[in-house]
């Protein structure tokens, strides 16, 4: 007695191809959230140290950030380095409080993302630096 090697055809065919169609457009789009939250949170990191560096420039008087620069200037100059694009960066000086100790900068960036689908963020920071004590 020969057996039938031949399938029998079920209901089912189709059905992989079916749950791939309505899964990966989800998967799609989450792994691109995760990229464009993995270049926000870079760009966090870049204008965290922008900040510092031109509040700490500022506040020791170093060469970059005086005569003929300003903290500003020397901030959006770090930003071209770290490639950040110059139009979608903002930097404001607050100056150095000499009663305070302190000088003070503040940058906002408007991070563009990836797709229509995600949200535009601002990210703004606030750098300080303390002056330097002459003894």
């Amino acid at each position: 007695m020969k057996k039938n090697l031949k399938p029998k055809p079920s209901r089912e065919s189709g059905q992989v191809i079916v749950e791939a169609a309505l899964m990966l457009p989800l998967l799609v789009f989450i792994a691109l959230g995760m990229i464009d939250l993995q270049w926000s949170l870079s760009n966090v990191g870049d204008l965290n140290y922008i900040v510092t560096e031109s509040a700490r420039c500022q506040a020791i008087g170093a060469k970059p950030c005086y005569t003929p620069n300003t903290p500003a200037t020397y901030a959006a100059t770090l930003a071209q380095q770290l490639h950040l694009p110059q139009a979608n960066l903002t930097v404001i000086s607050s100056g150095c409080n000499t009663i305070l100790g302190t000088c003070e900068l503040t940058a906002s960036y408007q991070f563009k993302p990836l797709g229509v689908w995600f949200p535009k963020i601002v990210i703004t920071r606030t750098g300080t630096a303390s002056l330097k004590t002459v003894y």
